[in-house]
């Protein structure tokens, strides 16, 4: 059990304002106001630090049942740029191409071999057949965006 009891110690030249705190055995256990803002806020950056990883990490989406899933090509890359969906079913994509300096051409499945044009603004539907467990990169030709389906 912890008690506490707050002081003022005051002397010429010095003045400090803190908590004691005794623990069940009497041991006293000392720590400033000072001490204690600092080890809240750096336990508060270390917190927006880890927050600010998780969300700038690239979006994911999972596929559910038959519906396509919207993917747009932006001056951010493919959004979202990781697609999860399950094995053994076919996958249906809705592309749209927004920005006229990203992705001039296609959109490729290297794995597949496969490359499908697109054009500003018009829509594409790609369906892929059914896969087994693993990954399929798509990216635009010439490199410039690149995204990833994993099938679980």
């Amino acid at each position: 059990m912890l008690t506490t009891s707050n002081f003022i110690l005051a002397k010429p030249g010095l003045n400090v304002t803190g908590e004691i705190i005794f623990t069940a055995d009497h041991q006293v256990i000392f720590m400033k106001n000072d001490v204690l803002i600092a080890n809240i806020t750096v336990s508060i950056i270390i917190l927006l630090g880890v927050l600010c990883y998780f969300a700038l990490q690239p979006n994911s989406e999972l596929s559910h049942a038959n519906e396509p899933i919207n993917i747009v090509l932006s001056n951010h890359g493919y959004q979202p740029g990781i697609i999860q969906v399950h094995a053994g079913k076919e996958v249906k994509l809705h592309i749209v191409r927004e920005n006229a300096e990203v992705c001039k051409t296609a959109v490729e499945f290297p794995q597949m071999n496969t490359a499908y044009p697109f054009m500003l603004d018009i829509p594409i539907n790609v369906v892929l057949p059914p896969q087994a467990p693993g990954e399929i990169d798509f990216n635009c030709r010439g490199g410039s965006a690149h995204g990833k389906i994993v099938i679980v």
